[in-house]
């Protein structure tokens, strides 16, 4: 399971001008679904990995413009500029992503 606060990564204070109220409500809806999401991975024995940057299971949360443009192939428009999109540390053997693909109608929901 994921938090708010692991989502925002601390850049909710450090780039405080940039999250808007928006966002916020976004990133708290993007948590829900992730965890709605891991809890069911769980039952079939999967979680995330910890991305050793963070410490934690997101690998990359919400992006402020200029966190965005610093960040390697980030498109331009991308999700987490508006905190509906979430990267979370998958295993070296990338069991979360084959889980994924397994189960893309739990995605759809």
């Amino acid at each position: 399971m994921i938090t708010v606060e692991q989502y925002f990564m601390g850049r909710d204070k450090e780039y405080a001008g940039d999250c808007t109220d928006l966002i916020t409500a976004n990133a708290h809806y993007t948590v829900e679904a992730v965890n709605t999401l891991l809890a069911i991975a769980k039952k079939d024995g999967i979680e995330p990995g910890i991305d050793q940057v963070t410490g934690n299971h997101v690998s990359s949360g919400w992006r402020s413009p200029t966190v965005n443009d610093r960040t390697c192939n980030a498109a331009k428009g991308s999700a987490h500029l508006s905190g509906e999109a979430c990267d979370l540390q998958d295993h070296k053997d990338r069991r979360l992503a084959r889980w994924c693909l397994r189960n893309l109608n739990e995605l759809d929901k």
